[in-house]
């Protein structure tokens, strides 16, 4: 059977044409976009919708089944374009090559995504053929997680695997494909403890940011002996704001919840006057006046 070399792996062409089917349905999923370069070298956005209504952003469309081939056969690097006339979506309609194609699954951050992107990403770090990466600088705006991966490239499916099969490849790609089109299709978590940590990490996040200074203020505005009075000792010499963070963490009613819809950072506690006033009683004998 004559076989292609791909990566020096070896393919038939029943798994080149099975490969370009998983690749087109992965740039189906609505929320997959891509970036490419296109002529005269601009960074140039992909997307199942084509849309040209700049400045709030054009997009030309995802590569077709021809244009995928090419480039799984070449590896997911630049190759000679199969050029075909008449086509305005076309984002290489001005040039001889084929730039690489980059996929973003899951991109999530200040202003865009969500908590459960923000798990998801972390929950597809480590899958073969997925680039995760996180970006986030701490100012706003900032993109807090971003996975990603190249299309049609096959040493990237296999990235770190010994004496690889298309076998490997090809399942490998499948499980990207099927993960997405989960998602779509409305599973919202790949994994729940995945949520669960980063819920906690965006909150302790959030303690340091400023929440821990204020519960220090809320408590010491609740001494007995007034307000500007310094916070007393605790036995065993504990360390006073730690005990604070530990009590409020601590509190069984805590419910950190994201601060908005369309955000995959910050978090508040719905429960923050009773985990307050929990603190004060669980430390200090404090109890809220009413």
């Amino acid at each position: 059977m004559e076989t292609l070399a791909i990566a020096g792996i070896e393919f038939t062409d029943a798994q080149v044409s099975t490969m370009v089917e998983l690749w087109e349905n992965l740039i189906s999923v609505d929320r997959v976009v891509g970036s490419t370069r296109g002529y005269y070298g601009t960074d140039i956005h992909l997307a199942s919708e084509v849309t040209t209504d700049y400045p709030n952003g054009n997009a030309y469309r995802m590569p077709n089944a021809r244009e995928i081939r090419a480039l799984v056969l070449a590896d997911g690097e630049a190759t000679k374009y199969p050029a075909e006339s008449g086509d305005d979506s076309n984002p290489w309609g001005h040039t001889d090559g084929m730039e690489p194609v980059t996929l973003t699954l899951i991109s999530c951050g200040d202003y865009h995504g969500s908590f459960e992107d923000a798990a998801n990403n972390r929950a597809l770090d480590g899958m073969p053929g997925v680039n995760v990466s996180y970006p986030n600088t701490g100012g706003m705006g900032s993109i807090e997680s971003e996975s990603t991966v190249e299309l049609g490239s096959v040493s990237a499916l296999v990235h770190g695997l010994d004496n690889p099969t298309a076998d490997d490849v090809v399942n490998n790609l499948r499980a990207i494909a099927d993960t997405m089109a989960g998602l779509e299709m409305g599973e919202p978590l790949l994994d729940q403890e995945k949520y669960d940590a980063y819920v906690l990490e965006q909150a302790r996040e959030w303690w340091d940011n400023g929440l821990g200074r204020d519960v220090t203020h809320e408590i010491e505005a609740m001494n007995p002996a007034g307000s500007f009075e310094e916070l007393p000792e605790l036995t065993g010499g504990r360390d006073v704001d730690d005990a604070i963070r530990e009590a409020y963490f601590g509190y069984d009613g805590t419910d950190w919840q994201p601060t908005g819809p369309n955000t995959a950072t910050g978090v508040y506690n719905t429960a923050h006057e009773d985990a307050v006033k929990h603190v004060a009683r669980e430390l200090f004998g404090w109890a809220a006046s009413e």
